[in-house]
């Protein structure tokens, strides 16, 4: 028995989450009101039986114990192991001596960072030199609360002020270089990256201080310093004031993502907390990462000029690439922007605001937060939003331009998985283009006939070799950590279709390395996984090496196979609790119709799915 199941064995995972969730017996089974959502009504519910939980709410994800930990507290695979280690009495291996002194290495520089950053406090709040600082930050109307709360702090426009102080306390030169804080000159020695400028500490989803931003008081360029990638900085992975807007965008369900730093302030400052900042640059896949545990719904506000139009559109594609959505180019449409390609029921969850014109939501909240409410609250659904933008620049009265806004939509239309939905946008189209709905939707056919992906997808009786020697979340994670051309693929796939907690944070794991790296390097994948995770990865792939290697040209086919099998079984097993539930439940009405709802929708998806691969297997190929 591994650790991770020894673990499991002797936490009970009712009694685990009742000390975080008032638990109700409800059959064979708890329920109550969701902790990683606003709910209203009980659709938390844990299985005694299976030691898991589930959301059949707006979460709409489960797991086990560790996963319940890791997305309530925020706390990364071994985090949560060594806390339900401790708990349970289970002894961990010692860490090696390398794995040490990377600990102690980071917690060095987070206590560099946080000691940076009390000066740079400090400095803003007492220091006659930071007089411009504090007269900028008041004409911008911000007040000292949301100064403190965000730790806003000022550099003296020194070259080694920060370095003398940090060396004072005993500090290291080259462990502040390391953190980020110092540059070094060409001819030897350093000075200060931040000076004569309002600081911004960042910080990550604990609460750490992680790196700066720093922002000039006049003319000097760069407007904007940031802190360049360390061992604790990743730009494109951390989002600005996500530590303080947590729990508000748990209880309200959705996050908005703003721009910049002020953004963020003034509208935590008029009570909008659920408010965080990409920093400036295009939402990247890991910072959608961080916010997927803890909400699926996003409002992104976006600036009305060209470039923030075309952030929102690559922010937009992110978003969808993160949870799953299929996206493609739409060969038609390569001139003009790049579209995201609709998949069922996700849609809803994606709005967008377009801010008025040469404001930003920072002047918005300032002049009026019930205006900013109103916006927030008239965001365009997604659909409607891409209508916006690609109706913007046609010329609706010519042929050429009609073709070509037909040619950007139709597709995007025929995705959607809602009839009434498809029927109301395909409507909407034909009036603008003043085209008959029929002759629309002939195109929609053409279109998606063309967009099909053709794939092979035989479905045997006999499963191979190493499918019948594994389980099948093991086989399907060797093939995609073993097989270098599984991008695609792993897209497809979210953690909740692993079981297993080891698959599941290997997994995640695996996923992050992708969005961060172009290429893959298993060795290095395997040397950077906690010691526990490792020697699970290591029997995985031992157990796929014992059966016969797969052809090449079989091998694309394989892991489709393997992939739709275990998505499947997802379904199937989602099936299984709701159908559970549903008989041992005494309740009737609205609760219940969800459930039956539910059901009905996941048999119904079971049955397309089944349908669409016999149709693709009768035209020689697979959907």
């Amino acid at each position: 028995m591994g650790v991770v199941d020894e673990i499991k064995e002797r936490i009970d995972v009712v009694e685990f989450i009742s000390a975080y969730v008032p638990l109700q017996k409800a059959g064979r089974n708890y329920k109550g009101l969701c902790p990683f959502h606003a709910d209203t009504s009980p659709s938390f519910i844990v299985f005694p039986d299976g030691q898991r939980w589930h959301c059949f709410g707006a979460c709409a994800t489960g797991g086990d114990i560790f996963t319940f930990l890791m997305k309530r507290e925020n706390l990364d695979f071994s985090e949560a192991l060594k806390v339900l280690a401790q708990r349970a009495g289970v002894p961990l291996a010692p860490r090696t001596e390398e794995q040490k002194e990377k600990d102690e290495r980071r917690e060095l520089l987070q206590e560099i960072n946080s000691a940076a950053a009390q000066y740079f406090h400090h400095l803003l709040l007492h220091s006659p030199e930071a007089q411009a600082a504090r007269e900028y930050l008041e004409s911008r109307q911000m007040r000292r609360e949301t100064w403190s709360r965000f730790q806003l702090g000022y550099s003296l426009p020194e070259w080694e002020a920060l370095s003398n102080h940090l060396r004072d306390r005993g500090y290291r030169q080259e462990d502040l270089f390391a953190a980020g804080l110092t540059v070094e000159r060409e001819g030897g020695g350093y000075y200060d990256r931040f000076r004569g400028r309002l600081v911004f500490p960042i910080h990550d989803a604990r609460g750490r201080v992680v790196g700066f931003g720093g922002r000039a008081l006049d003319d000097s360029l760069p407007k904007y310093v940031n802190t360049p990638q360390t061992p604790l900085f990743d730009k494109s992975s951390i989002l600005y004031g996500l530590h303080l807007a947590r729990q508000a965008i748990r209880e309200q369900g959705v996050a908005i993502i703003v721009e910049g730093y002020m953004d963020v302030l003034m509208a935590h400052q008029h009570g909008f907390q659920n408010v965080v900042a990409s920093m400036g640059t295009a939402l990247t896949e890991s910072q959608v990462g961080a916010l997927r545990r803890l909400t699926k719904s996003f409002v992104l506000a976006m600036d009305a000029d060209p470039a923030g139009q075309q952030a929102s559109m690559r922010g937009l594609e992110v978003v969808k690439r993160e949870y799953g959505i299929e996206h493609r180019r739409s060969p038609e449409a390569q001139e003009t922007y790049r579209h995201v390609w609709l998949k069922k029921y996700v849609d809803a969850n994606i709005k967008v605001i377009t801010m008025p014109e040469g404001r930003d939501p920072d002047d918005v909240i300032r002049a009026d937060p019930d205006h900013w409410a109103r916006l927030v609250r008239e965001a365009l659904p997604l659909m409607d939003y891409y209508f916006q933008s690609a109706v913007a620049d046609k010329d609706l009265d010519s042929a050429e331009g009609k073709a070509t806004l037909v040619h950007q939509l139709v597709g995007l239309i025929g995705e959607m998985g809602d009839a009434i939905e498809r029927a109301h946008y395909l409507q909407k189209l034909a009036q603008l283009v003043r085209i008959d709905e029929r002759t629309l939707a002939a195109e929609m056919m053409r279109t998606q006939k063309r967009g099909k992906a053709v794939t092979l997808d035989q479905e045997r009786e006999s499963a191979s070799v190493g499918q019948a020697s594994l389980a099948l979340e093991n086989y399907c994670l060797a093939l995609l950590l073993t097989c270098p051309r599984t991008v695609h693929e792993a897209q497809q796939l979210s953690a909740d279709d692993f079981l297993a907690t080891e698959n599941r944070s290997i997994f995640l794991a695996y996923k992050g390395c992708r969005e961060q790296e172009t290429t893959f390097d298993l060795a290095d994948f395997r040397h950077g996984l906690d010691p526990v995770l490792a020697k699970h990865l290591d029997a995985v792939l031992t157990g796929a090496a014992a059966g016969p290697p797969l052809p090449e040209d079989e091998l694309a086919g394989e892991i489709d196979r393997a992939v739709s099998r275990l998505r499947d079984r997802r379904d199937r097993r989602e099936l299984s609790e709701l159908e559970a539930l549903l008989r041992d439940s005494e309740e009737g009405g609205a609760d219940q119709l969800a459930l039956r709802d539910r059901v009905e929708k996941l048999r119904q998806g079971i049955w397309e799915r089944q349908r669409q691969r016999r149709d693709g297997w009768a035209q020689g190929g697979v959907v």
